[in-house]
Order: C-alpha cells, then sequence, then structure tokens
C-alpha cells in the first residue's frame, strides 16, 4: 500500500492501494480493485468503478459517486462538503 504525503496537483486514477495523508487537488477516479483512504483532503470529484474502495476519514470536497460493486465508507467525523445524496 502506497503513503502519499503532501499535494498532488491534476486528476488521478488509482488501480493500487493508496493512503492519503496530504492532499489531492483533482478529481480522483478509483478503478475495480482499487482502494483509497483518505485521510487528508481530496478538492474534486472521487468516482468508484466496479469492486473499487474508498474509505474517507478525511475530508472530500467534492461529490463521491459509485458504481454498482464498489464501496465507499464515510466515517465519523470525515467531512464531505458535498454528496451525491444532498
Amino acid at each position: 500500500m502506497r503513503n502519499i504525503y503532501g499535494q498532488i496537483d491534476g486528476n488521478q486514477v488509482i488501480a493500487d492501494e493508496m493512503i492519503l495523508y496530504g492532499q489531492i487537488c483533482g478529481d480522483v477516479v478509483v478503478e475495480s480493485g482499487g482502494v483509497l483512504v483518505v485521510n487528508g483532503h481530496v478538492c474534486g470529484r472521487v468516482h468508484v468503478k466496479g469492486n473499487g474502495t474508498v474509505e474517507v476519514a478525511g475530508m472530500v470536497t467534492g461529490i463521491i459517486s459509485q458504481d454498482d460493486g464498489a464501496t465507499v465508507s464515510i466515517l465519523p467525523g470525515a467531512i464531505v462538503l458535498n454528496p451525491e445524496n444532498e
């Protein structure tokens, strides 16, 4: 599993397992089989494909969307400023 600290600019596609402690400034696509754990901040949309997994313990400033079979967990204390179901 990759640990990411600091800031990444631009859209990202994640097909492996990643823990984000820093910040991504752009949209994120988690491919089928990919895992993203957000302990930091995503400034953009997050889309989870197939059987991908996203766990949010930090902050997402954007919509989180998912395909059938994908898993999204928003933990207590996490902040999603623009959830799709609002």
